[in-house]
């Protein structure tokens, strides 16, 4: 659209299209629940300003989409019975999800530190905006803290029976979270923050990995 080869009218009959495309998909190799939540979280954020509203709403949205990912990808690589198992017998698969849902509500402000400009100039209500570019510094970095220790230990990292994989996975996302947060805390420039949240995206993509490291660990494989 910047370069004129796509009308914003061209723009939306295209992204009708999709949705259709991956609604039909999700009829026919599954998934399809994540992938209406998916569509609803898509009009909400963008067409229904969703993002703009309120700084809550938008890490809100962002969270359940976010854990429809995750869960869409799961159910398709489980199957129907072991899906079934993974979140309503085995319990540990449904509270996951639930992490990665409150993981990216606390911390996605970090996409947020680098744009200030652009988002005051759009009316856009982000958390820095809101509470301040200090303060959202500091929760930013605390709740990085937090949950780089929390989510390896929910499955089992620094426990006596903990697998050698899971030892090093669980160091490297604590690790990686405490250099996101200090990056956060003392590297306040504009290029600096969209470093640091190209981090906050690889510790982010790397939290999935923590499931097969624990369970490497209990098949003995490890």
């Amino acid at each position: 659209m910047p370069s004129k080869r796509m009308t914003p009218e061209h723009a939306q009959v295209v992204m009708f299209f999709f949705y259709v495309l991956a609604v039909g998909t999700s009829i026919r190799i599954g998934g399809l629940g994540q992938c209406i939540t998916l569509i609803g979280l898509g009009v909400w954020y963008n067409d229904a300003r969703g993002a703009d509203a309120s700084r809550i709403l938008r890490n809100f949205i962002n969270g359940l989409g976010f854990m429809s990912y995750a869960s869409g990808a799961v159910q398709l690589e489980l199957g129907p019975s072991q899906w079934q198992f993974f979140i309503r017998v085995d319990r540990m698969g449904l509270l996951w999800l639930a992490i990665i849902g409150a993981i990216v509500f606390t911390t996605v402000q970090t996409q947020d530190l680098y744009d200030q400009a652009g988002d005051r100039a759009r009316g856009r209500k982000t958390l820095p905006l809101v509470i301040g570019d200090a303060s959202v510094r500091w929760v930013t970095a605390a709740l990085m803290f937090f949950w780089g220790i929390i989510s390896p230990r929910y499955w089992g990292w620094l426990q006596i029976d903990q697998s050698t994989v899971l030892f090093w996975s669980g160091t490297y996302m604590a690790a990686l979270a405490c250099i996101i947060a200090g990056r956060t805390l003392m590297l306040r420039t504009v290029p600096a923050d969209k470093v640091t949240f190209l981090l906050w995206n690889l510790w982010l993509v790397s939290q999935y990995a923590l499931p097969l490291c624990a369970g490497l660990g209990r098949a003995g494989e490890v």
